[in-house]
């Protein structure tokens, strides 16, 4: 795969109105400053040439979210597939985080999954692979071993680079 993702993104999140704590609406805005932060980071990243195929959990119903996304990864041909901090960073959603990866592993071998910062993060981390501050890689298809790969975050001050296989990183 190359270093810059050139084609289809899938980029999957919470509807802004999902049940958040009050430190994360503090972070990042009311159910409006977040989704319109969705929205335009998603055009600018439609403005750079990278095809969105953005999908909002509806948190209300899970298990229709979880359905629709896996028809959505089985479409297959995306270079990337990002999962937003709402599902990510909230301890209450650990469980629906890791459906989603194992989601994807299992859906999109070989497809890095990238995760962004907040709200309004999703263009840095679909910039370019090898500038993408986190995402995982399965090492190979047959093994569904996952390795961490970061670059220095913008948000952070040290690279954070774990496993085995990470020769030519």
């Amino acid at each position: 795969m190359s270093d810059t993702i050139q084609k289809k993104v899938l980029m999957m999140g919470f509807q802004s109105d999902v049940a958040l704590p009050q430190y994360f609406r503090e972070m990042f805005g009311t159910d409006e400053e977040i989704g319109a932060k969705i929205r335009a980071d998603h055009d600018r990243i439609q403005r750079s040439g990278i095809t969105t195929v953005p999908y909002l959990i509806n948190s209300r119903d899970l298990e229709k979210g979880l359905k629709d996304v896996e028809s959505l990864l089985r479409e297959g041909g995306y270079d990337a597939i990002g999962i937003g901090a709402g599902v990510r960073l909230v301890p209450e959603y650990l469980a629906l985080f890791e459906r989603l990866v194992n989601m994807c592993i299992a859906n999109a071998p070989g497809v890095p999954l990238m995760f962004n910062d907040g709200p309004d993060g999703t263009t840095r981390a679909s910039e370019s692979i090898s500038n993408t501050f986190r995402f995982y890689v399965p090492q190979d298809r047959a093994n569904n071993d996952l390795w961490y790969r970061s670059r220095e975050s913008p948000r952070t001050t040290h690279p954070m680079i774990a496993g085995e296989n990470t020769k030519g990183w």
